[in-house]
């Protein structure tokens, strides 16, 4: 039976000094693991509920919540371990992710998961954390995972479990942060509107964000109005 390998280069950022290193890991696929991982993804666009109306935030959907719970797992077990199959799974449940949020939303699923691959391994961890508070009600000044979040609290609790601390501020942490152009905006990227702070998802105007008091953490595709007024940043600048 034939062998498939894969190269992945992973960008890392470690805790501690600032240090990205690349790290090259060949993984041997057998043909049954991705016909497996294949049928999983065909699986969960089949039971991916009905994508939301344009601007429809996106809050309550256990399944992406499931999934996002499920690749941090993943993720934090290669982090400690260095298991190349533990980073397989990593990957396998954050396009899960990706697809099943692009589905919801009513973005092409092909240019999501695109996105995210394209992206550093930070941003990534930090907009799966993120997923993985859906339906938490915002609270003014929260950051308590599971109960509520503020906008600027969310984007801290989330790039956190990236390895990266922000200011507590939505301003202090636009300001800190490197300015990028919307077309070279990445995946976890900060997305700042006056007095609010989000996490780009990759495409579009898409986010995840805690928007106000009534409301909880949720995925969206902004107006084209709101979209008018936001402007992109890069927490990751040392």
């Amino acid at each position: 039976m034939s062998t498939y390998c894969e190269i992945m280069t992973i960008m890392c950022r470690f805790h501690g000094d600032p240090v990205v290193t690349d790290r090259f890991i060949m993984l041997s696929l057998t043909p049954f693991r991705l016909i497996l991982a294949a049928c999983t993804l065909a699986g969960s666009l089949v039971l991916a509920p009905g994508a939301a109306q344009a601007g429809e935030p996106v809050a309550e959907h256990p399944t992406i919540v499931d999934d996002a719970v499920a690749a941090l797992d993943h993720h934090q077990r290669w982090s400690e371990s260095g298991d190349p199959w533990a980073y397989l799974d990593w990957v396998d449940m954050r396009d899960r992710v990706a697809i099943t949020a692009a589905d919801a939303l009513g973005l092409d699923a092909d240019e999501l998961v695109a996105a995210w691959i394209a992206s550093p391994l930070d941003g990534q961890v930090a907009v799966v954390a993120a997923i993985t508070q859906l339906g938490v009600p915002y609270r003014r000044y929260a950051r308590a995972e599971g109960e509520a979040f503020d906008c600027s609290g969310l984007t801290s609790w989330a790039w956190s479990a990236a390895g990266i601390e922000l200011e507590r501020s939505s301003r202090y942490q636009y300001r800190a942060a490197d300015r990028v152009e919307r077309d070279e905006a990445q995946v976890g990227d900060l997305v700042y509107y006056p007095g609010h702070i989000m996490l780009f998802l990759g495409v579009g105007d898409a986010v995840v964000h805690a928007p106000t008091r009534g409301r909880t953490v949720e995925l969206q595709v902004l107006s084209e109005r709101s979209a008018r007024r936001i402007s992109f940043a890069d927490p990751t600048v040392d």
